[in-house]
C-alpha cells in the first residue's frame, strides 16, 4: 500500500517532457526545425540509436549559428529546466556548441534569452543545464535551441552532437507542499489500519 502512494505523489510531482522527440529516436527531425543537421548513428547516440548532428568543415564561411530548435507554450512566472548531452569530435579550433532558451511574448518579440557554457574543446557527452528559469510574465513560448556557432572560418573538422534534450516545468513549492502531506496522510491511514486491524 505504501508503494502505491509513493508511486501516486511522484507520479504526480514529476514533470513530463514538453518537447517533441527529444532523443531523436525517430531517426529525423521530427518536431525540430533546422538545416543542415543530420541524424547521426550508434557512437553519435548519447543513448538510443540517434543523435543530433551538425559538422563543421571549411565550407562554413566566417561567423555563423547552426540551429535546430523548437517552439514550447510556456505559461509566464512558472520556471523551467532545461538540459542535454553534448558532445564535440574533432578539433573544434573556431566553433563551439551550446543549449540556447529565449522567452517570446504573444507577438514573437523576446523577453529574455539564456544559454549553457558553451562547450568548445573535443569532448566526450557531458550534460549541458539550465536549471530553474523563470518564465517572465508576459513569456507564452520558450524557443529551445541547439547551437553551433563558428567563430571564424574554420581550418578543421569538427562534429557537433546533441541528444536527451529535456525542457520541463519545475514543479511549484506548493505542489510539493501537497505532495509531502499526501504521504504524511497515507501514513498515518495506515497506521491507523494496521493497530485496528
Amino acid at each position: 500500500m505504501a508503494g502505491c502512494v509513493v508511486l501516486l505523489v511522484s507520479a504526480a510531482v514529476a514533470s513530463a517532457n514538453l518537447l517533441t522527440n527529444p532523443d531523436f529516436e525517430t531517426g529525423n527531425f521530427t518536431g525540430w526545425s533546422q538545416g543542415g543537421w543530420y541524424n547521426g548513428m550508434s557512437g553519435d547516440a548519447h543513448s538510443g540509436l540517434y543523435g543530433a548532428c551538425f559538422a563543421i568543415s571549411s565550407n562554413n564561411i566566417g561567423e555563423n549559428y547552426f540551429v535546430a530548435e523548437q517552439l514550447v507554450p510556456v505559461t509566464g512566472g512558472e520556471s523551467y529546466d532545461l538540459s542535454g548531452w553534448v558532445r564535440i569530435a574533432g578539433t573544434p579550433t573556431t566553433s563551439e556548441s551550446f543549449l540556447e532558451l529565449r522567452w517570446l511574448n504573444a507577438s514573437g518579440g523576446s523577453e529574455g534569452q539564456f544559454r549553457t557554457t558553451p562547450v568548445a574543446v573535443q569532448q566526450d557527452y557531458a550534460l549541458s543545464t539550465l536549471l530553474a528559469q523563470a518564465a517572465p510574465a508576459n513569456a507564452v513560448t520558450a524557443r529551445v535551441a541547439l547551437v553551433v556557432h563558428t567563430t571564424a572560418t574554420p581550418t578543421d573538422a569538427a562534429w557537433h552532437t546533441f541528444d536527451d534534450i529535456s525542457f520541463e516545468a519545475v514543479p511549484e513549492p506548493g505542489t510539493l507542499a501537497m505532495c509531502l502531506i499526501g504521504i504524511g496522510f497515507g501514513a498515518i491511514v495506515m497506521h491507523r489500519r494496521r493497530r485496528n486491524g
